[in-house]
């Protein structure tokens, strides 16, 4: 009976762990550092803390500050590391960030498979971003075995990176509404 107790009150611990990391998230968020830019320099720090304790959403907002030099100097190693661990679970939006860094090689060696892999993961989790960057690939031949390309040659790749492009267009992701309508491609079919 002891140990049970025990687990439960371990237990107990870690939830009010994660909702403190969320508080200290959400907090940070408010600082302003994507939006009202209020003190970028206090927000790295809170983001900081709250990715060493593993929550994953500021893991990507630390990659993401390390990323553009917000609130510290830009370092794209220390981003790619940051991403990678926020990817680790399975964070979409670290996902794409390391799709983005792989495809065009920003603190990585480029590797356009890897990136594709990146943003299929993404987009399997319902990221808008991930799923047209993954349409995009597809539609443009990148991915192994589809060829095709939105500007000519229908293929297996076009007709697969069109669904993406759709889906992410449905949940109103202005690049691809855009796409959709640069090719005269319905939203709906």
């Amino acid at each position: 009976m002891r140990g049970w107790r025990y687990a439960l009150a371990l237990l107990n611990v870690l939830w009010l762990l994660t909702l403190f990391l969320t508080f200290l998230y959400l907090l940070t968020i408010q600082e302003g550092i994507g939006f009202h830019n209020r003190n970028p320099k206090r927000a790295v720090s809170l983001f900081l803390i709250a990715a060493e304790a593993g929550h994953p959403g500021a893991q990507c907002a630390l990659g993401l500050c390390y990323d553009t030099g917000k609130g510290t100097s830009a370092n794209m190693q220390q981003a790619v590391r940051y991403y990678h661990l926020a990817a680790a679970q399975d964070y979409a939006p670290a996902l794409v960030n390391l799709g983005i860094c792989c495809y065009y090689g920003e603190g990585v060696v480029q590797d356009r498979v890897a990136a594709i892999e990146y943003y299929e993961q993404a987009a399997e989790l319902g990221h808008a971003t991930g799923q047209f960057n993954l349409g995009v690939c597809y539609s443009s031949g990148e991915v192994e075995g589809c060829g095709g390309g939105a500007r000519g040659g229908a293929g297996a790749g076009e007709e697969v990176g069109v669904r993406w492009v759709r889906r992410a267009a449905m949940q109103g992701y202005k690049p691809a509404l855009e796409y959709l309508d640069k090719y005269h491609i319905s939203l709906y079919h």
